[in-house]
């Protein structure tokens, strides 16, 4: 899966997550470091910036709130 360019973030974000609850469904775990690992890999070029504070960011505070927000 890649974000559409042409969609806002929001429903990306909802896309994810419920990959996230289908996997759920069929006993897979789907940890918040995956979703954002799924969120933030399938991304277009134009958030490379994006993605290189999130390497920046300290591993404690790297929740996916703080991601999505």
């Amino acid at each position: 899966m890649m974000k559409d360019p042409y969609k806002p973030m929001s429903h990306w974000i909802a896309a994810m997550k419920q990959v996230a609850y289908r996997l759920t469904e069929i006993s897979a775990m789907a940890t918040d470091e995956d979703i954002i690992v799924m969120l933030t890999l399938s991304l277009p070029t134009s958030y490379e910036s994006f993605t290189i504070t999130l390497d920046s960011t300290p591993f404690d505070q790297l929740t996916l709130d703080y991601v999505i927000t």
